[in-house]
């Protein structure tokens, strides 16, 4: 199946000296979904935490290449998901798919 959607990287800009200020980079990209399932983490909170295990083949530009590792997010059917793992498998990136991402102030 193929994909078509966002990754949101954490950049630290510097503001002054020894100082640092995170900010999310929001990138198009295309690719192809390797795996496609879901499963339920039954917990004793109120709402059950979903956990996607999908995985999503994306080819690395030169940005992929440098800034794999500041990865936050991969949309995925309208939601932002948190990587669990990235697999480095060049010129493609494997990016598996874990618990929804929560931006600070949470949602």
């Amino acid at each position: 199946m193929k994909w078509f959607g966002h990754i949101g990287f954490e950049i630290q800009d510097l503001v002054e000296p020894g100082v640092y200020e995170p900010r999310i980079i929001d990138k198009p990209y295309y690719g192809d979904v390797e795996r496609n399932y879901k499963t339920d983490k039954s917990s004793q909170s109120i709402n059950n935490q979903y956990t996607l295990n999908n995985s999503i083949s994306v080819i690395c530009d030169p940005f992929l290449t440098e800034n794999f590792h500041t990865i936050v997010y991969v949309t995925f059917m309208n939601a932002k998901w948190r990587p669990s793992s990235i697999e480095v498998q060049y010129p493609r990136l494997i990016i598996y798919m874990g618990d929804v991402y929560r931006e600070e102030g949470g949602e």
